[in-house]
């Protein structure tokens, strides 16, 4: 598969989600990958989220935006939420039954309540 066609197929992907978890490491950091499919995910309101073994002073600010998962803890939590929420993001997100207005407002609050209880 050539770039062009791997970068094709991962916008085709990630606008057909409604989340992105991007995997931060040392090996990734500086890879322009994890920026350009935030970018990319970003365009439309979707969950993004990030794992990382990387401290807050190694982390690129980008990714502070955003929950920072970093312990089986915070996956769980994540994973709670998402479920819960999931089939409300599915029908706001992949099936466009909400305006752009309550899609933004779903994903910030999904946003701003795992920030919180994540202590971030």
């Amino acid at each position: 598969m050539s770039d062009q066609e791997l970068t094709q197929w991962l916008v085709m992907k990630i606008n057909e989600s409604t989340n992105l978890l991007a995997i931060m490491t040392q090996n990734t950091k500086g890879s322009w990958w994890v920026p350009y499919e935030i970018g990319v995910a970003k365009q439309a309101p979707r969950v993004i989220t990030s794992y990382t073994n990387l401290s807050e002073n190694d982390l690129p600010e980008y990714l502070k935006e955003w929950p920072r998962l970093r312990t089986y803890k915070s996956i769980d939590l994540f994973a709670m939420y998402y479920k819960s929420q999931k089939a409300i993001l599915n029908e706001q997100i992949i099936e466009k039954q909400a305006t752009a207005s309550q899609q933004i407002q779903s994903v910030d609050a999904f946003h701003e309540q795992l920030k919180f209880d994540l202590g971030q």
